[in-house]
């Protein structure tokens, strides 16, 4: 996964940026945050499985953001609309990637 602005980990001080332009605070360390963790931590056996997990969790980050744009939206917030939509370009272009990889490993 790319460390870039766009990737997931070079998103994470945008994305706390975003959650101070609203009031609120970013979790503070990686215990507190685990706490709202959803995600199957099973150990895959093998590559393939692997991409099948993270291709399934890249789903799901997809659908919540489609979600946060709708409340961003409302709440009239379109600067936020406009981060929560290009997170989501980046997990929907991330999402034909693993697709295509999988293609390849049946």
């Amino acid at each position: 996964v790319s460390q870039s602005r766009y990737g997931v980990f070079g998103s994470i001080d945008d994305i706390a940026e975003n959650a101070r332009k609203l009031g609120a605070f970013p979790t503070p360390n990686l215990p507190t945050l685990l706490q709202y963790v959803q995600v199957d931590d099973t150990d895959a056996s093998d590559a393939t499985e692997q991409l099948a997990n993270l291709k399934e969790l890249n789903t799901t980050m997809i659908a919540q953001l489609r979600k946060a744009i709708v409340v961003a939206d409302e709440g009239d917030e379109p600067a936020i609309s406009n981060f929560l939509q290009d997170r989501l370009s980046y997990h929907q272009k991330l999402d034909w990637k693993l697709t295509a990889l999988l293609a390849y490993t049946v």
